[in-house]
């Protein structure tokens, strides 16, 4: 994958919600099509852009919705929507966070499909996006967690999380720093795990993750 492939690095879709037509149409320029859903669309629900996805969160529906450009499809996930859920969409992924019914729930438009993880979600947790990579960083339980939107999975890492930890996510990476475990850690999108340096770090270091690395 490069910067000049279009399926991947570039905007390539368009949304628009209907309520008085109870409809949904998302346009794919990657594929050159419309597609429609025929669902109520209500004054709560939440609207997304990233890139080649889309995504609709149904607080009344009981729903979340994702459009990927790449594959031109709708695809649904009935579940409760509630409104301390968390929401972000990046270039080929959509992260949603709810600590109400204890998931993690993600979208890869290269997959066009969804994976979810049944684990605890917390107030203190971080949530990142990146072109093709999700990060979710949980103090409270120990876990880095790290979804790919290339393999349309979850990766988890069960390792101590601090308050002075450094969380970054760009292209296909997610790094996180550790002064207090003496760690560097790194997650590929491309092949869907976690790698571990062990080595001191320290306050004056820099740290730094390209976007389309």
């Amino acid at each position: 994958m490069s910067e000049q492939n279009p399926n991947f690095y570039l905007a390539r879709v368009a949304l628009v919600a209907q309520p008085t037509q109870n409809a949904l149409r998302a346009y794919s320029a990657v594929t050159g099509t419309w597609a429609s859903l025929t669902v109520p669309v209500d004054t709560g629900d939440t609207f997304l852009l990233g890139g080649n996805t889309a995504l609709v969160a149904q607080p009344v529906q009981n729903v979340l919705r994702a459009f990927s450009a790449i594959t031109g499809t709708w695809v649904s996930l009935t579940v409760p929507v509630d409104t301390g859920d968390t929401f972000l969409v990046d270039t080929n992924v959509a992260l949603v966070a709810q600590p109400t019914q204890n998931a993690l729930r993600a979208f890869s438009a290269i997959t066009g499909t969804w994976a979810s993880l049944g684990v605890a979600v917390d107030t203190g947790d971080t949530f990142l996006v990146g072109t093709n990579v999700a990060l979710v960083a949980q103090p409270t339980q120990n876990e880095l967690r790290a979804y790919s939107a290339v393999t349309g999975t979850w990766a988890s890492l069960g390792v101590a999380v601090d308050t002075g930890d450094t969380f970054l996510v760009g292209g296909n990476t997610a790094f996180v720093a550790q002064p207090t475990r003496n760690a560097l850690r790194a997650f590929s999108a491309i092949t869907g795990a976690w790698t571990s340096l062990t080595v001191p770090v320290d306050p004056g270091d820099l740290f730094l993750v390209g976007s389309d690395a």
